[in-house]
């Protein structure tokens, strides 16, 4: 979603020392100037995807790189966090309002990070230390499979209907 952003981080990775192979797959047909970066695997060659083509590369991947800077999306956010939640994908994300209301210190969903140097840093130790991380991704899918119980529609539809009703109209939905 953010290719001038993905090219720092992926600058950052490249100075340092990585142990293990990793492969980063655009999801999408954002790509531009990413062209010269190892690993690096596209899905389109300028068209959208559909949906159904979206899943299939979702389903393969370990998690999500989400990369919304601070001060960004404070009042609302883009599909990606909801993607992640939708497939049960960890993410890597920057310090932000709004992921953070869903990836909280108490029950991470991810990995939090202040800058591009520590988003790289905690690519590094995920493609280094990719045992470890299998481990914490399992602690991070039970936290997002809570996070999708809380905000399921059958545990929020008494709020949406609080939101878009009335304060004269409201009743109790069923």
């Amino acid at each position: 979603g953010n290719p001038d952003i993905l090219a720092k981080v992926l600058t950052s990775l490249s100075r340092l020392n990585l142990q293990g192979s990793y492969e980063v797959l655009i999801i999408g047909m954002n790509n531009s100037g990413l062209e010269g970066f190892l690993n690096v695997t596209t899905t389109s060659s300028g068209r959208r995807l559909n949906r159904s083509e979206m899943e299939a590369y979702a389903r393969d991947v370990d998690l999500f790189l989400i990369l919304h800077p601070p001060k960004t999306y404070e009042l609302s956010c883009s599909a990606s966090i909801f993607e992640a939640l939708s497939y049960e994908k960890p993410i890597i994300h920057f310090d932000n309002d709004c992921i953070n209301t869903y990836s909280t210190k108490e029950s991470p969903i991810g990995f939090c990070c202040g800058s591009v140097e520590e988003f790289a840093e905690n690519m590094a130790d995920i493609i280094n230390n990719y045992d470890a991380f299998l481990i914490d991704r399992n602690y991070l899918i039970n936290n997002i499979k809570k996070l999708r119980d809380t905000y399921s529609i059958e545990n929020s539809k008494e709020e949406i209907f609080r939101v878009f009703t009335w304060p004269d109209k409201k009743e109790r939905c069923n």
